[in-house]
């Protein structure tokens, strides 16, 4: 279960450091949890989406809400 204070400040905080965006690459993601791409990339319950049609022009980005409700479990 997740605290509600514990997931606004890490929206908050994820607000302040990506301004204006609602989602972000998971390089992005990466250098703000201080890991490497493939491993959050292989943990199931990181909150990636992928975008895009088909499947070679896809593009996996990580939406901030969802991260920061992963950032506060």
């Amino acid at each position: 279960m997740v605290d509600k204070t514990t997931l606004k400040i890490n929206l908050d905080r994820l607000r302040e450091t990506f301004p204006g965006k609602e989602t972000i690459t998971v390089a992005a993601a990466a250098a703000y949890f201080g890991c490497d791409e493939y491993t959050l990339r292989e943990d199931p319950d990181f909150p990636l989406r992928y975008y895009g049609p088909g499947t070679r022009k896809r593009v996996a980005r990580v939406p901030l809400a969802s991260f920061a409700r992963w950032l506060s479990v």
